[in-house]
């Protein structure tokens, strides 16, 4: 694939990735206001369904097309720093995110049976801080492969 075809595939990849894993904090925040466990249950079948659709794809995508841009323009990863970094930085995010799909099954399920609401809380605090640096680690990668420090 030409390059410009392909960075484009790259950064149309990354916006979906770094939209929809930013946008699932919304949309769990919105269905905990009024703490009703059904509520947090149908959002975290929402997340799930979304990190199916749209998550994993657009992070295989984010992957594969900066590496084909990275052979394409000659740069080898391990040796480009801020390259290294941004993939070191995707792959903790990849990392982090794995226990969060487990806590937001474990959350669906738990809310979906009707826990009462400390139970949901408790899940939802580990979920929060999980999600919270998977979501940093990604952010901070995009940082890094746009303005490719020293």
């Amino acid at each position: 694939m030409p390059p410009l075809p392909l960075k484009l595939l790259h950064v149309a990849a990354a916006v979906v990735f770094l939209g929809n894993i930013t946008t699932g904090f919304f949309w769990v925040r919105h269905a905990t206001r009024r703490r009703d466990p059904a509520r947090l249950a149908e959002a975290m079948d929402g997340v799930l369904r979304a990190d199916a659709r749209f998550t994993v794809p657009a992070a295989a995508l984010v992957l594969l097309s900066g590496l084909g841009l990275a052979h394409l323009h000659g740069l080898p990863p391990a040796r480009v720093p801020w390259l290294a970094g941004g993939l070191g930085l995707f792959a903790l995010s990849g990392l982090l995110f794995l226990p969060v799909v487990l806590l937001q099954r474990r959350l669906r399920a738990l809310a979906g049976a009707g826990a009462d609401w400390p139970a949901c809380r408790r899940l939802l605090r580990s979920w929060t801080v999980l999600g919270a640096a998977s979501t940093g680690a990604a952010w901070a990668a995009l940082a890094l492969m746009v303005l490719r420090p020293g």
